[in-house]
């Protein structure tokens, strides 16, 4: 084995955390498949076992890494000895992706985790989800994070960063002039944090996805001036973000927002957004009229998820009136969205099916259709016959009732979409319906 394929002496208890990997080096449990994956240039330390190695042969042998790229993926304890040894080896200017899945808060970690950072110019992947991060360790950690030059991607998310952790990270993420990749999902940062985040957020410009959801941004916010609310500065960000493809706003109440339609036609100024995420946000059937309007200049869209916004059958209907435009669109989720049973709501699914002829996938599970609801949806399905891109659709949670679920199955027959009938008094259902 090569120098820069150094065996490190580290005990993998979970292999399959990173298995399948092009570039490996895992200690003493080496699966021979996974050892003939090795690079020529790069490592991967990874240690997910009960029984940490000591601290000197760990830093010794990072030490032999000299100035090779390597990356280190840690889900166990002693996080503390990892930093130290990373600090100590001085091998640190060639970590470029850190994992780290461990609380860390009860120790002095933070520091010795933002002087480490402080070392790695070619950091390029930091991934410190669900670490309960809070303000404080947010504080340390800024640090050594507006060292890093080529961060690229920061995931962040199911911390507790809150309003206050994200003004301390505000300086640190400026730095980051590389950055693409930023998820701060359920972190409680609410308006605040959102509106101080909102002002360098907009300096990245090379921002491709952003997820801020589960932050209840929005939720609360009456004032009808949008310009001077803190999530309303959010609206900026998406103006300037040109490259923006992914967008994940779900769960933060928007729709109760007054400047709910100033945030809309941002969104279609985003003409480069393929992954829109606006789930669980009240947005209801006037909403839906609203998100209509805009919602046929983002061209290149191909996976909406609009699920849990009770828009019902009328609102589902404004959106298919704008989805021939959407002329990418494959994934759409509709799922909890009250369009309920009897002609109404199945001629609304056929509206959308009709519009939207590229959609392959289609979420309609806790939709409340019943028995009744169900056979009108089949006899649109068959209606359509090979006018519609469809090959997946969910009607899970429907309360169809087995008998009929299992009649309408038959009689759907060959050619036609493959259709997941599970928990409907059913226990015959897809075991897992992939593809979401």
């Amino acid at each position: 084995m090569s120098e820069e394929n150094l065996l490190l002496g580290l005990q993998l208890g979970l292999l399959e955390a990173v298995w399948p990997a092009e570039r490996a080096v895992l200690g003493m449990r080496v699966c021979k498949q996974l050892h003939q994956q090795l690079s020529q240039c790069t490592v991967l330390l990874a240690y997910a076992g009960l029984q940490p190695p000591e601290e000197g042969t760990l830093t010794q042998d990072l030490a032999r890494l000299g100035q090779a790229r390597f990356s280190v993926l840690w889900a166990g304890d002693s996080c503390d000895m990892l930093l130290r040894a990373l600090t100590k080896s001085g091998c640190a200017a060639g970590l470029t992706s850190f994992t780290l899945h461990k609380d860390w808060r009860a120790s002095p970690r933070n520091w010795q985790l933002a002087e480490a950072l402080g070392c790695c110019e070619h950091l390029a992947h930091l991934d410190l989800a669900n670490n309960k991060i809070g303000p404080e360790q947010v504080a340390s950690l800024a640090g050594g994070l507006g060292k890093c030059k080529a961060l690229a991607h920061v995931n962040l998310a199911g911390n507790e960063i809150g309003g206050e952790g994200a003004g301390r990270l505000v300086g640190a993420l400026g730095e980051c002039k590389a950055l693409t990749h930023l998820d701060l999902s359920a972190n409680q940062i609410g308006k605040e944090g959102i509106g101080q985040l909102a002002g360098v957020l907009g300096e990245c410009t090379a921002l491709v996805h952003l997820d801020l959801s589960r932050n209840k941004s929005f939720r609360g916010l009456d004032n009808d001036n949008a310009d001077e609310t803190d999530a309303g500065r959010l609206v900026e960000v998406l103006r300037k973000c040109k490259a923006l493809a992914h967008l994940n706003l779900g769960f933060n109440g928007i729709g109760t927002w007054s400047g709910w339609e100033r945030l809309l036609r941002a969104l279609g100024e985003c003409q480069a957004l393929a992954h829109l995420d606006l789930s669980s946000n009240s947005i209801q059937e006037r909403g839906a009229r609203r998100l209509a309007d805009v919602l046929g200049e983002c061209r290149a869209l191909a996976r909406l998820d609009l699920s849990s916004n009770a828009m019902g059958p009328n609102g589902v209907l404004e959106l298919a009136s704008v989805l021939g435009a959407c002329k990418r669109l494959v994934h759409l989720k509709l799922a909890s969205n009250a369009i309920g049973g009897g002609a109404e709501g199945a001629a609304a699914v056929g509206a959308v099916l009709r519009e939207g002829t590229t959609i392959a996938h289609l979420d309609l599970a806790y939709n409340s259709f019943g028995a009744e609801g169900a056979r009108h949806l089949v006899a649109v399905l068959q209606g359509l016959g090979d006018r519609t891109a469809l090959c997946r659709l969910s009607l899970s949670n429907n309360w169809i009732g087995e008998a009929e679920a299992m009649r309408l199955a038959g009689e759907l027959g060959e050619g036609q979409p493959e259709v997941d009938w599970s928990h409907n008094g059913t226990n015959w259902g897809f075991a897992q319906f992939g593809g979401w």
